[in-house]
């Protein structure tokens, strides 16, 4: 029973010491948290005076010495004031350090009347700040610029008249000087050479064409209208050199049998050897034509105007630029030449050209082509001097290079261009090294397709119109060729010395010659060839400036 109780004390002790700790410990937190409210009230009231302080600072006035004239003596420094002014080296009274509930309970009466004082002290209200009288502005002291200028008001006037006098003379000086500036650029640029004029843009093609299947058209000729080729038509001769057109006895209707052949001619070569050529007819087999004549809607008066050329107009054009075959010319751009010209003449060797002088109108293109190697030496006022390009069939393209020793270019910038097929590598190694300043070269073998398509197919046409039936024909003309070669090079062709008309009469050349070769006599189709050309004008590719 003892150890019970002994154990039962015990317990009882450390629930009285457990009891006691618990009290002390709310005791100190209460005294810390009033200990806290009362700093920060006290940090808030020194912050608004120190904020009073720094505006009656920034207005100029001494803050002690109103206050010692109002009367009044200056607040007590709280404890953070006190350190803010020992921060700052202004020596002050110590401030009275207030003690808290925490040390109430050393000197019971001074704690009490500490407490009195605060509540004292709380319900008293807080001196009046005295509010600082206005600064005046300080006068501002005239600088030295303005002590000079004078107060009166003609010396006012003076002045002013003075510096308008200094600007005046100084837009003279610059107006001076600007006229000597201009005059010197004048005197340079009159010195400069003036730069060549660029084209107008009305002479460049600048619509798309198309025929009437609406294909585009890539001829450059056939963008010579009307009104173009005669600005430029035949390099701008009088009328009284132009021909004149008349009705043509041109034979229609009827047939005619050929024989059949395998397409191939057996020419001497070079080196005076039997050699092998394809035509360019190709092979056929014995066969019929007829001129039928099956017109279609409308092309009355292409009729007309193939048969009088005085007649086409662009009613007529439009039906001749609608045929089959000019509607290959027209679309396929296979050229002869790398260049493109504005104007070019092709002068052939008709004895038309003897009648008059056609020489400086000839001379005035910018790109002259000429057949063959006929000499212009003797005939320069019915031929020209310029020349270009000499468009050669083979049997002149061997004479030139190997067989006509007295032979001599019209120039050294003149080319050669060969298009037959037979013996064309052998001869331009003779050419290049006989002629080495006159660059040689071979016709194209697509636009040699193209021109032969076109050449057949206008056949065709001009048989369905009515005309023929024509002549047999192996290969084109050298001036065939160069025809339809310039019409997709050139914006104006001119055409001199070519037979046109039916019933035309003198001699075959213009040196005297009455009767063509024997070759030209078995292998072209020259009643073709003249309905080719005239339904090239009546198209608007070509002008005829000789009968």
């Amino acid at each position: 029973m003892g150890e019970q109780r002994s154990k039962g004390v015990k317990a009882n002790k450390y629930v009285i010491v457990f009891a006691l700790a618990t009290a002390a410990f709310c005791v100190l937190s209460l005294s810390l948290k009033l200990k806290t409210t009362v700093v920060v009230d006290k940090y808030h009231q020194a912050v608004d005076r120190l904020s009073t302080l720094k505006d009656r600072s920034s207005q100029g006035a001494d803050l002690s010495l109103l206050d010692l004239e109002s009367g009044d003596q200056p607040p007590e420094a709280t404890g953070f004031e006190a350190e803010e002014l020992k921060r700052k080296g202004k020596p002050k009274d110590k401030p009275k350090v207030e003690r808290t509930e925490a040390s109430k309970g050393k000197g019971k009466g001074k704690g009490k009347d500490k407490e009195k004082k605060k509540k004292t002290s709380k319900s008293e209200p807080e001196p009046a700040v005295p509010v600082p009288e206005p600064v005046p502005e300080p006068v501002p002291v005239p600088t030295t610029k303005e002590a000079e200028i004078p107060s009166s008001h003609e010396a006012l006037k003076e002045a002013a008249e003075a510096a308008k006098d200094k600007i005046v003379e100084e837009k003279a000086k610059k107006a001076e000087e600007v006229k000597k500036n201009k005059s010197k650029v004048l005197e340079k640029l009159s010195k400069v050479k003036p730069a060549p004029k660029s084209a107008k843009k009305s002479d460049e093609p600048q619509e798309k064409l198309t025929t009437s299947k609406g294909k585009t058209i890539n001829a450059l000729a056939a963008y010579g209208t009307h009104s173009v080729r005669d600005e430029f038509k035949c390099g701008k001769m009088p009328e009284s050199f132009l021909p004149k057109f008349t009705e043509q006895k041109i034979k229609k209707g009827g047939s005619r049998r050929y024989i059949a052949k395998n397409g191939y001619v057996s020419p001497m070569n070079v080196h005076k050897k039997v050699t092998r050529a394809k035509t360019e007819n190709g092979r056929r087999r014995a066969r019929i034509e007829r001129a039928t004549g099956r017109l279609k809607d409308g092309e009355g008066p292409l009729i007309k105007c193939l048969q009088n050329l005085g007649k086409c107009d662009n009613k007529t054009m439009a039906l001749a630029r609608s045929l089959d075959g000019m509607g290959t010319i027209l679309t396929t751009r296979n050229a002869m030449l790398k260049k493109t010209y504005k104007t070019c003449a092709l002068v052939g060797n008709s004895g038309a050209m003897k009648e008059k002088k056609y020489g400086k109108y000839i001379d005035e293109h910018d790109f002259v082509a000429r057949v063959n190697a006929l000499p212009t030496r003797k005939f320069e006022e019915n031929l020209g001097n310029k020349t270009s390009l000499r468009v050669m069939s083979f049997k002149i393209s061997k004479d030139v290079c190997c067989f006509r020793k007295n032979y001599k270019p019209d120039n050294k910038q003149l080319q050669f261009l060969i298009w037959f097929p037979a013996s064309r590598s052998d001869i331009l190694k003779q050419m290049r090294k006989k002629y080495p300043t006159n660059p040689s070269s071979v016709m194209p073998t697509p636009f040699l397709s193209t021109a032969v398509g076109v050449f057949k197919t206008l056949r065709k046409d001009l048989l369905r119109l009515g005309y023929g039936p024509f002549e047999e024909w192996e290969y084109m003309t050298s001036g065939m060729h160069a025809v339809l070669g310039l019409v997709q090079s050139c914006s104006v062709v001119n055409l001199y010395g070519f037979t046109t008309d039916v019933s035309t009469k003198g001699p075959y050349w213009f040196t005297g010659r009455r009767q063509p070769p024997r070759s030209g006599r078995t292998q072209h189709a020259w009643d073709h060839e003249r309905m080719v050309l005239r339904s090239l004008f009546a198209a608007g590719l070509i002008n005829i400036c000789t009968p």
